[in-house]
């Protein structure tokens, strides 16, 4: 019985029948710790209470569930709902404490510690927030839907978690965790893009001063050189040439590690094109492709790959040119309701929630897909859409009742104006049968009259003339009612259909204009949006002109320098020369003075 009154009360809560389904709770309650289903009762009572702000209430519940909790019952769920709300109430130590009370077995232990991690978060303490998200990966390990969410977002936060911190591999590492199936799988791609170029910005802000003095000191190292060569043969200059050799090593490691970093560096344009091409394969109409897109191109010019930079920016440009030139162009068709819907059902239709759901999923002419897609991805606008479609579906059902109706009237009318042939072959019959009386009738009267019959027979014959004349009296009378009876009926299907029509038609006014409603609401708020995205699309072919520019720019700075470099190697061509030069010299001096001598 208890079963019964859970799974009611369960129904009543679910719908949004609080009253009642605490009512139903509260008996459940009564029975106490015997019921399979007492504490799962308490946990939604708590909830209830919560909801009316009766925090006291609340409490009582709580404590009682801790009590009395059932063998077998882990009352993670209770842990973490009471926890949680004292912590949204401004009470977070008794509320985290609450939350770390959820063992480690508990179907809610995932859920404690990620609200637990995001505390961390706020306070700033980056490391213990990292440790938890660590700690549910360790341990919520059974794909259920909810530690599947858990698990996604945890990947998603400790990525943005390692960012803050500045640990990039990690952080990277934890957005390619990320499930391309998942609906978060766009976030994080876009995300380790903007990790990659933050990490080449850093590596090459780190070892820019360095380099700059690697190159002061190498054109350093090269006068010095220089002199030595000249001087190598002087008093003293031998013990110097140890130190000159491991100088020469020490240069030539520096000059190594610089080309292993240049080499490093590459490989993290590769992945960030790798995680690019991952978005695109993955999540073709996602807002963030456009932003990612600018990344890569940003990426490129980082690199000093200046060609493909321009290439990427250059096709953004011309894209989104397009898209926002169509978008402008078919903007006043838009102002209209159901083109405005058709939109964004297109753009919803993409969407897992809405998957084989009766939307409209037609695109206005010339209309790109991507762009219904970012219309349906706000969120506003989805919840409009939804109340827009419950109206639509009502209004649909109305329609359907309406036609019913119609199709009654029609067969209604139908009944009126037929003949019934039961009732027709039943008159047919009647009218055969008075025939046969009446015939019957005249030959008895011709019986009566004739001189071979006596009188007595006579009057034996006469006797059965009454009863014909009854008979077809009878015959008469059920023909009335009968035809009585059928104008009856069909006065009764004519009232009753009456009565099941006029509500119908009562109805039909509420629901066009809670339908026009939720329709022009719902257009409205996706125009906003729709203009909002014209200004993206705007803003992308500006940042993608920008883009190029800067790598005009940066191309022209890099072949200014290219240019230093050459000129830095002729002149250490001509130092070498000179040495060499000098260094002959010498040697033709010393011959001539050995000639003189001699």
């Amino acid at each position: 019985m208890d079963e019964a009154r859970y799974y009611l009360a369960e129904s009543l809560y679910q719908t949004g029948y609080a009253e009642d389904a605490r009512r139903e709770f509260r008996i459940i309650r009564a029975i106490g710790p015997s019921s399979e289903y007492f504490a799962f009762s308490l946990v939604r009572m708590i909830q209830l209470a919560l909801r009316r702000g009766e925090f006291d209430a609340a409490e009582s519940l709580y404590s009682e569930l801790l009590a009395q909790m059932p063998p077998g019952y882990d009352g993670s769920l209770g842990r973490y709902i009471y926890g949680r709300a004292l912590i949204e109430r401004g009470d977070g130590e008794k509320g985290a404490g609450i939350l770390e009370s959820v063992s480690e077995d508990g179907d809610y232990f995932g859920m404690a510690q990620y609200f637990l991690a995001v505390q961390d978060v706020r306070a700033k303490d980056y490391h213990r927030a990292i440790n938890r998200l660590r700690r549910i990966k360790s341990l919520v390990g059974e794909f259920t839907p909810k530690s599947e969410e858990v698990l996604e977002q945890t990947e998603l936060s400790l990525g943005r978690l390692h960012y803050e911190i500045d640990d990039f591999p990690r952080a990277v590492a934890s957005y390619t965790a990320v499930d391309p199936k998942s609906k978060h799988f766009a976030d994080a791609m876009y995300e380790s893009l903007w990790v990659l170029l933050t990490r080449n910005d850093y590596m090459i802000l780190k070892i820019h001063d360095e380099q700059l003095d690697f190159d002061h000191m190498s054109n350093e190292f090269g006068d010095f050189t220089e002199t030595f060569e000249v001087i190598r043969s002087s008093e003293g200059a031998d013990a110097m040439t140890g130190e000159v050799t491991d100088l020469n090593e020490t240069m030539a490691d520096m000059r190594a590690m610089f080309a292993k970093i240049d080499e490093h560096l590459a490989n993290l344009q590769k992945e960030a094109i790798g995680n690019y091409d991952q978005l695109v394969e993955n999540a073709p109409n996602s807002s963030r492709v456009p932003e990612a897109g600018l990344l890569l191109g940003n990426i490129y010019t980082q690199a000093e790959d200046f060609q493909n930079a321009k290439d990427v920016f250059r096709r953004m440009q011309s894209k989104y040119t397009d898209y926002y030139n169509r978008l402008t162009a078919g903007y006043p068709r838009l102002h209209d309701d159901s083109a405005m819907m058709a939109m964004v059902g297109a753009g919803l239709a993409e969407t897992d929630a809405y998957e084989g759901r009766d939307i409209p999923a037609s695109l206005p002419a010339n209309m790109p897909e991507e762009v219904a897609y970012w219309l349906a991805e706000d969120k506003k606008v989805r919840e409009l859409f939804a109340i827009y479609e419950e109206s639509l579906a009502k209004r649909r059902d109305l329609d359907e009742m309406l036609r019913l109706i119609d199709e009654c009237e029609r067969e209604l009318r139908a009944l009126e104006n037929s003949a019934f042939p039961i009732l027709k072959e039943t008159r047919r019959r009647s009218l055969e049968l008075i025939q046969r009386s009446e015939t019957l009738r005249t030959r008895i009267g011709a019986a009566t009259t004739h001189p071979d019959i006596g009188e007595s027979q006579s009057e034996k014959i006469s006797a059965y003339l009454p009863i014909l004349a009854g008979d077809e009296a009878k015959l008469l009378a059920l023909q009335s009612t009968l035809e009585q009876k059928k104008n009856q009926t069909l006065a009764a299907y004519r009232q009753t259909y009456r009565e099941l029509s006029q509500p119908v038609a009562a109805y039909q006014p509420s629901v066009d204009q809670v339908y026009a409603e939720a329709a022009n609401a719902a257009a409205r708020q996706a125009r906003e949006e729709m203009g909002s995205i014209q200004n993206k699309l705007l803003g992308f072919v500006q940042k993608s002109r920008a883009g190029i520019v800067d790598a005009e720019y940066r191309e022209a700075e890099t072949a200014a320098r290219d240019i230093k470099d050459i000129q830095k190697e002729m002149n250490e061509e001509l130092r070498r020369f000179r040495i060499q030069y000098q260094t002959k010299d010498k040697a033709s001096s010393s011959d001539d003075g050995s000639a003189d001598e001699e």
